[in-house]
């Protein structure tokens, strides 16, 4: 399995069946885009949000690339037990299965998020930035508190 990034932020990510990339775009003066690859075989992922979008897309990564170890962490530890039980805080079509199968194999959920984040090669930051509603940028800009 093979991650795609370039050189820049921030980082989306996109599930396919056969492969997993990891595309940070960047866009050079000459209007081109520029990508390196990655081997992510053995490595560990630490994603921080263990919400609508972190849960969800680290199981996907998880199912896809089982040699990759993928630690979802979270300060909330209610949400974290809801991930680690058969009734999962979030529903996506299929979500289940995939968690399922891959949960305490290669996907673990934990609060230990100076650990997770530690033992990492990948951290994705996922967590909720709502809209500022007061300030410079209010009604525009990303309110980044829980950063």
């Amino acid at each position: 399995h093979q991650i795609k990034h370039t050189r820049a932020t921030p980082p989306v990510v996109k599930a396919a069946r056969a492969v997993i990339l990891f595309t940070m775009a960047a866009h050079s003066a000459s209007s081109a885009w520029e990508f390196e690859t990655v081997d992510v075989k053995g490595k560990k992922i630490c994603c921080i949000g263990a919400g609508y979008v972190g849960g969800p897309t680290m199981a996907v990564i998880a199912e896809q690339c089982p040699d990759v170890t993928v630690t979802v962490v979270d300060i909330s530890q209610p949400r974290i037990d809801a991930w680690n039980s058969d009734d999962l805080p979030i529903y996506e079509p299929g979500l289940d299965e995939i968690v399922k199968a891959v949960r305490g194999k290669n996907l673990f959920f934990s609060t230990d998020v100076e650990g997770a984040i530690a033992a990492a090669d990948i951290v994705f930051v996922s967590v909720n930035t709502p809209t500022k509603t007061y300030g410079i940028g209010a009604g525009k800009a990303a309110n980044v508190k829980n950063l």
